[in-house]
């Protein structure tokens, strides 16, 4: 579990691990054996490639070509394989699921990532605070195939920068069930199928 400093912030190594883009150390969340967690940097936004390399205990990798997109949203997921139950609290804060669904008309709290830019500047690995930046691309919530109301599209508070939170109303007359769709949709980027919420 990622820790903060003293400052605030998380730590740029994990492990003995540091992921680079561009040269520039992002905020690590794990490394284990084969795998390594970090939070991409937001100073990417601005640019449309970047180079990865990954540094263990000072050799650093070859550098990965990868492409920076606007917004790749996608919701995190109970079991974290990105399919089934979402990451998603119910209005009265209890952990959404067939055994506590929310109720039509409640507002719910989901956990995502990947929604680039934010209406504020906000410090890599640092924890979101009061006041708390916004998305700055267009936010959409489908649930059950319906728009849902947005109320909230921003920083998760007391999370490290690039968790989102996004709060929105079920919408009436949808299909109560156990496994109701959800997608999210960020600068017209929807976050992958496959994702679901308890309803009743």
């Amino acid at each position: 579990k990622p820790a903060p400093t003293a400052s605030g912030q998380l730590d740029t190594i994990a492990g003995g691990t540091r992921d680079l883009f561009d040269g520039i150390a992002a905020p690590m969340l794990y490394s284990v054996s084969g795998q390594a967690g970090a939070v991409a940097p937001f100073g990417l936004q601005a640019r449309s490639n970047t180079q990865l390399q990954v540094e263990y205990l000072g050799t650093r990798s070859s550098s990965i070509a990868l492409t920076v997109a606007a917004a790749a949203p996608a919701i995190f997921t109970a079991n974290q394989s990105g399919k089934g139950q979402g990451s998603i609290l119910n209005q009265d804060y209890t952990v959404n699921s067939a055994a506590a669904p929310a109720g039509m008309g409640s507002v719910v709290m989901i956990y995502a990532t990947g929604g680039g830019a934010m209406s504020s500047t906000v410090l890599d690995g640092s924890i979101a605070q009061a006041p708390f930046a916004t998305l700055s691309q267009n936010v959409v919530v489908r649930i059950g195939g319906v728009a849902a109301q947005v109320l909230y599209q921003g920083a998760a508070p007391g999370i490290v920068q690039g968790v989102l939170q996004i709060n929105a109303v079920v919408p009436d007359g949808i299909a109560p069930g156990g496994t109701v769709p959800i997608e999210l949709t960020i600068g017209g980027v929807t976050s992958p199928a496959g994702v679901t919420l308890a309803v009743r």
